[in-house]
């Protein structure tokens, strides 16, 4: 077979890992390249069961079940009597490639595989993944773009050390076409498009108010402590206390409290454990004057913001 690759198949090929997670902006050839990486190793081995998976059967046969046959039909090894297109299957050299869409459980619960590409993996739950890995022996392979800034795969699988992690861009496909390099490249006038779709990078919300942040070791000594920030909560939202600092170009925030269900005696309570001094400015959220009150009581020098 001519095979034409770009570097991010050979980064997959190469990794040797239970899970590889491929994290990238859009067009970087990283769904295909582990498509092609399934092609490849069902001529290397027999008997083997691969499972290509996506959150539902429309998304599946719309991107990676497509991409399949169009490489198997590029390459014209494509073999209609092999192709089985009731039950979403293809036999290729004695292995068996299955399409399985997750949001039917009972098809990812029964069935165990050898190997397992989960394409646009982000949609998917943690109890989705969970599932298919208890009963996946060999390699799983992770595609997605980074959309969420928060999400399962940040915390509970890039970080594993069966985990081997790759990054791609636009720029490690070397066959795009001039036209959709521009198209890309136009996200630039979108920060947060730009960031996910074209650098590869973890997206922000578009509700966070301070994006440009990063955290440090320890505040500077030689910074100017301004006082403190206090906002309410109680069940469902944490009561949060910061010290504040500043010089002309940054602001430096230090967590003191981050905490559900505290009682104003409480908060008074933790503010003298912490050694506060009853001098210093503690601005607070102006939506609860008598929390405000019943703070001053303890004498602390406490103040509405206002807004």
């Amino acid at each position: 077979m001519d095979i034409y690759t770009t570097k991010v198949f050979e980064k997959n090929f190469n990794a040797n890992s239970r899970i590889v997670v491929n994290q990238g902006g859009t067009r970087s050839s990283k769904t295909i390249s582990i498509l092609q990486l399934i092609i490849i190793r069902a001529f290397q081995e027999s008997g083997k069961v691969y499972s290509i998976c996506r959150k539902t059967l429309p998304a599946l046969k719309g991107t990676a079940m497509r991409d399949f046959f169009d490489l198997l039909k590029d390459l014209d090894i494509y073999n209609v009597k092999h192709h089985n297109k009731s039950e979403h299957t293809y036999k290729l050299n004695n292995n068996i490639i299955e399409f399985l869409a997750v949001d039917e459980p009972q098809k990812i619960r029964g069935r165990k595989r050898n190997f397992a590409f989960l394409n646009e993996c982000n949609e998917f739950t943690f109890e989705d993944f969970q599932q298919l890995a208890l009963r996946t022996t060999e390699h799983i392979f992770i595609d997605f773009n980074p959309s969420d800034e928060f999400h399962w795969l940040y915390d509970k699988i890039i970080p594993r050390d069966d985990c081997t992690f790759i990054q791609s861009t636009y720029l490690d496909n070397p066959f795009l076409e001039p036209e959709t390099i521009k198209e890309i490249e136009r996200l630039k006038m979108d920060d947060n498009y730009w960031r996910v779709y074209g650098l590869g990078e973890k997206g922000v919300s578009m509700s966070t108010i301070f994006r440009n942040t990063k955290l440090i070791d320890k505040i500077p000594e030689d910074i100017k402590f301004v006082g403190y920030g206090l906002d309410w909560g109680f069940s469902s939202d944490p009561t949060a206390l910061v010290e504040i600092y500043a010089n002309e170009t940054d602001i430096y925030l230090n967590e003191l409290i981050y905490e559900r269900e505290l009682t104003n005696q409480d908060i008074g309570n933790k503010m003298r454990d912490l050694k506060i001094d009853r001098h210093q400015e503690i601005i607070a959220d102006s939506s609860e004057p008598k929390s405000i009150e019943e703070i001053y009581r303890m004498h602390f020098n406490i103040k509405p913001s206002r807004k």
